[in-house]
């Protein structure tokens, strides 16, 4: 059972404005054989070896489809980058890392989350799932220290992208075992959450994360397994998968004290 959609490369569309990742948009065909534009995100070696970066974008974009949250359609993608020397210096290239590459589908039309768009298209159990939901993965990039806000407004629906800056201790020379998960959590930097202050100016505060609480309550971790099972019939770089089951376990196991502490958090 495969998880994990391979593509083709078929050409370059065009460059993308910003973003640390150097992002351009290609044209790639699926395995249906449909052509369409994705945003390739082109991680240098050092940061696929040692954040795991493909591996996490994948990994937490599956488990947003647990939590009914949307994410674009994604693909890994292995070709020449050489087929890009017309849009980047040949330094640049040099530095990939080379193997398959993390790729999402290109939604045009759409605009960069602000404050000022909030109201047109998230409601306010959006806010409150998307929130928890950063909290589960410690998501430092959604607001973060880097004022990103990483989610996109498209046809009054939104779309989260970027999630390589999480699960900071997926570490493949970590013990599952050694790790405090209940201190990852609380230590968590919550307050530059780009829904911190929406959600801490709102009245009643009760019940407020029912949703995520239920999703979070049935959450079925069989999922990691073909999943990391594609990560290394790919290549993948990945960390230990036993130590994303056993914190995602103790999330499960704690729902009480995590329910708790995100209404803390938003007093």
């Amino acid at each position: 059972f495969v998880v994990i959609e391979e593509l083709k490369f078929v050409g370059i569309q065009s460059r993308l404005v910003g973003g640390s990742t150097m992002p351009i948009v290609i044209k790639a065909e699926d395995q249906s054989g449909t052509i369409n534009p994705y945003v390739l995100k082109l991680y240098k070696a050092d940061y696929v070896s040692k954040n795991f970066s493909v591996a996490k974008e994948i990994l937490v974009s599956e488990l947003a489809a647990q939590f009914n949250l949307p994410v674009p359609k994604y693909g890994i993608i292995d070709f020449d980058t050489n087929l890009l020397s017309t849009e980047y210096e040949a330094d640049f290239l040099k530095e990939l890392k080379p193997g398959y590459k993390f790729c999402n589908f290109y939604h045009e039309g759409t605009l960069l989350y602000t404050d000022s768009l909030k109201s047109s298209f998230l409601k306010n159990y959006d806010l409150e799932l998307v929130f928890a939901f950063d909290n589960l993965i410690l998501n430092t990039d959604r607001g973060g220290f880097r004022n990103k806000p990483n989610l996109l407004l498209k046809d009054e629906d939104f779309l989260l992208i970027d999630h390589e800056q999480s699960l900071h201790f997926f570490d493949n020379h970590a013990l599952s075992k050694a790790l405090d998960f209940g201190l990852k959590f609380d230590t968590y930097f919550y307050k530059k959450h780009i829904f911190y202050k929406a959600l801490k100016s709102r009245k009643p505060k009760n019940q407020i994360f029912g949703e995520f609480d239920e999703y979070l309550k049935t959450l079925d971790l069989s999922f990691l397994n073909p999943l990391f099972l594609d990560f290394e019939t790919y290549g993948i770089d990945h960390g230990e998968k036993s130590i994303i089951f056993a914190y995602l376990q103790w999330c499960k196991l704690n729902r009480s004290k995590i329910i708790k502490s995100l209404n803390e958090r938003i007093l």
